[in-house]
């Protein structure tokens, strides 16, 4: 707004010298010899000054005009950008309401996995550990859908769960819980979650293991 009030200014300055600088020059040509009595020259030289005002307003009108297009102009894009700003919000409020969220439950002698999000959970890994540094025995399970879950059948207990898992649009999720608690973080770079690049063990060959351990 400053700048614009600034450009203002300088119209009006360039008018004025404009007009300062006519009535200079007329005078050190036609007035000589100091004014005039005759109307018909106090004529010629309104005229005169009619034309210098004319200039220096069409110069004052311009700046003007110029300026107040420049302050719709910001006005229209800070608009727009808001409006971008709210749109993108939005839209990142209501992809989040899509997201899966898998959490951990014990459920007595066992524990669960539920999806609590609305988004399906793809591609599941669950594992557990004693310590952060070293994980263990990390199963490929089903899918879930949002409001589903599945009871971890092969381990009562763990220090540690882990879920790694994506959902449709690529985005990839690590849950963990450690003593009650639960931590969900999101990265669409799967290099960065830990078990990515391990060999897994598939819920069928856990649940052989199961079933040969109750045949003994």
């Amino acid at each position: 707004m400053k700048n614009y009030n600034k450009l203002f200014w300088i119209g009006l300055s360039i008018g004025f010298v404009f007009i300062a600088g006519g009535i200079i020059a007329y005078t050190c040509r036609f007035a000589k010899n100091g004014p005039s009595e005759d109307p018909a020259v106090w004529g010629q030289f309104g005229d005169y000054i009619n034309f210098l005002v004319s200039i220096a307003s069409l110069i004052v009108v311009s700046m003007l005009t110029y300026s107040i297009h420049n302050i719709e102009q910001k006005r229209a894009d800070e608009q727009r950008e808001e409006s971008t700003k709210r749109d993108k919000e939005q839209k990142d409020f209501a992809s989040s309401l899509e997201k899966p969220i898998l959490i951990f439950r014990d459920i007595g002698s066992k524990w669960e996995v539920a999806n609590v999000g609305r988004g399906a959970a793809l591609n599941i890994i669950i594992a557990h550990a004693e310590t952060e540094d070293h994980w263990d025995e990390s199963v490929k399970c089903y899918s879930l859908e949002s409001g589903s879950k599945f009871t971890i059948f092969w381990r009562i207990e763990a220090s540690m769960w882990i879920a790694y898992y994506n959902d449709v649009f690529g985005n990839y999720y690590l849950s963990t819980c450690k003593n009650d608690e639960t931590l969900i973080k999101q990265n669409n770079d799967e290099s960065l979650f830990p078990l990515v690049n391990r060999t897994h063990k598939r819920l069928g060959d856990m649940t052989d293991v199961i079933n040969n351990s109750n045949g003994r």
